[in-house]
């Protein structure tokens, strides 16, 4: 949870520097005032990235030469300095971090906008993707092992299609690696599913009426021993193909409504709420101790109605600190943090209740 942000020549935020309430937070303005732009500061220090897959010269401001975050907060304070030249360099208390992993979980947080219905409209790599981004914030061991596979997946791949030097001792020998990592994604995706999918269908239930299902479908589901002997089996069928065909990395996330796969029979606004609670349920699972997740709402509710909007609000502080991005004012909870643009890039807190 950020208590606090501190942007500099980020976007066309000259300097601003934030107060936000621990439950409910309102940043008012029209379209290219700004309003994504704090967003993107919030996500930056949570994965030292921009979401929108910004390159980090195009976030610092026309004619500076950087671009200077600060995300603070009880646990911790990150700071990240960006370059023209594309340079980053991330601290944690002060202390030179070398890998943007290491700051996942510090801040946890979920971003939901109107391209996030794509984990239910497009393809399983999008839901796995999903998966990727709250588990690592979640769990160190998942970050290894996820970034362990996808190192071995490549050597593996690489080797399939070299058939003019391939050796089954080599291979073998990655098999026995890629398994290791495979039990420890499985294991986690199963376990994470289990634990948002009750709460995702509750959400449904009570937004929308209707019943929604999350299920993990592996590509493969065995022990490790078990994958090995199975990637052997498979090893004819993948040098023609040269590629590995089983694994974490083609596993589906089957999403449901009333019975049928969303993505082929529900309705737009069905699948519309059902992006945001699963990412909603998503972010509670990031609830660990006094640690509490942000959950941004940036221009999601354009195709929802009015009650179903009232509805989501009053129902998500439960499970985060919100932060909602709204073009004109709305009704907002006690306690709540008000800010708006006196004009582009100029951002003042516009008082609370």
């Amino acid at each position: 949870m950020i208590r606090e942000l501190s942007l500099h020549n980020f976007r066309n935020i000259q300097r601003a520097r934030l107060t936000f309430s621990d439950s409910f937070n309102v940043i008012l303005g029209p379209n290219g005032s700004g309003k994504t732009s704090i967003f993107e500061g919030i996500a930056f220090a949570g994965f030292g990235n921009s979401p929108f897959g910004s390159p980090v010269s195009d976030v610092v401001k026309n004619g500076e030469d950087n671009a200077v975050i600060h995300a603070m907060a009880k646990e911790a304070r990150i700071s990240i300095e960006l370059s023209r030249e594309g340079k980053k360099k991330i601290s944690v208390d002060q202390k030179k971090v070398d890998r943007v992993s290491d700051i996942l979980g510090i801040f946890p947080q979920t971003l939901i906008g109107p391209n996030e219905v794509s984990i239910v409209t497009q393809g399983p790599s999008e839901r796995r993707k999903m998966l990727n981004l709250h588990l690592c914030q979640r769990n160190r061991a998942y970050t290894s092992a996820l970034r362990g596979y996808d190192n071995v997946l490549q050597n593996r791949n690489r080797t399939l299609k070299n058939s003019a030097h391939f050796s089954e001792g080599i291979i073998s020998a990655i098999d026995i690696e890629l398994a290791r990592h495979m039990e420890i994604l499985v294991t986690e995706r199963e376990e994470f599913i289990e634990e948002i999918d009750p709460l995702a269908g509750e959400l449904y239930r009570t937004i929308a009426g209707g019943d929604l299902k999350l299920t993990y479908r592996p590509s493969f589901k065995g022990s490790g021993s078990d994958f090995i002997a199975a990637l052997k089996e498979r090893r004819r069928h993948e040098l023609k193909r040269r590629t590995t065909t089983i694994g974490p990395h083609r596993d589906e996330l089957l999403i449901e409504v009333d019975g049928r796969p969303a993505r082929d029979f529900a309705s737009w606004g069905q699948k519309r709420i059902s992006s945001i609670v699963i990412l909603i349920a998503a972010s509670r699972a990031l609830f660990t101790g006094d640690r509490k997740p942000s959950i941004l709402l940036d221009d999601c509710f354009a195709e929802l109605d009015m009650e179903k909007t009232a509805n989501l609000l009053e129902l998500a502080p439960q499970w985060g600190q919100i932060f909602v991005a709204a073009p004109k004012p709305i009704d907002i909870p006690e306690g709540a943090h008000s800010f708006s643009f006196s004009s582009p890039g100029n951002v003042d807190m516009a008082g609370g209740r």
